[in-house]
């Protein structure tokens, strides 16, 4: 990591490592997670699985990003 990261830039850097993305920033990385959601919903729907409720914790939403 270089010197002086933000905070910022080493949770998004830590985040795509974990999950092996190819996201560079963290709204990638949301805009991923939020489509796995959707195709999680839709298979749930094709074999009639009731819904969790999952919902993406507010602390994933950096304040920066667009």
């Amino acid at each position: 990591m270089r010197y002086g990261s933000s905070k910022k830039e080493k949770a998004v850097l830590q985040v795509r490592k974990q999950l092996k993305l190819n996201a560079k920033t963290s709204q990638e990385i949301i805009e991923i997670l939020e489509n796995s959601q959707q195709n999680l919903e839709h298979l749930q729907s094709k074999i009639n699985l009731p819904k969790q409720g999952f919902q993406f914790p507010s602390r994933w939403r950096w304040k920066g990003d667009s």
